[in-house]
């Protein structure tokens, strides 16, 4: 006579498979954690290149503002504006002479 039990799992193979198949799982899931990261990093680094090149262009605008406004004869004509002259032989006081 054969007895035939049903439902039952084969112990010997049942640890091995199901630790490869968390094996599995778990290459999976850092696999996909890793490429969206990577995916965000890369919309990170667009973005901010983009700010970098507009950052870069507002310093560009804003050192030619500061060029202009030092130009010698603007800054001539504020002085004349205001009643200064220009002292040739200058004498300075230093804080270290009182």
């Amino acid at each position: 006579m054969t007895v035939i039990q049903h439902n039952k799992i084969n112990r010997s193979l049942f640890y091995p498979l199901l630790m490869v198949g968390v094996l599995i799982f778990a290459g999976v899931a850092a696999t996909i954690s890793i490429y969206s990261e990577t995916v965000s990093l890369k919309h990170d680094i667009i973005s901010l290149t983009s700010q970098l090149s507009e950052a870069k262009l507002a310093n560009a605008e804003l050192k030619n503002v500061f060029y202009r406004s030092t130009n010698q004869e603007i800054l001539e004509n504020v002085a004349r504006e205001r009643g200064l002259i220009k002292d040739n032989n200058p004498k300075w006081v230093f804080a270290s002479q009182f």
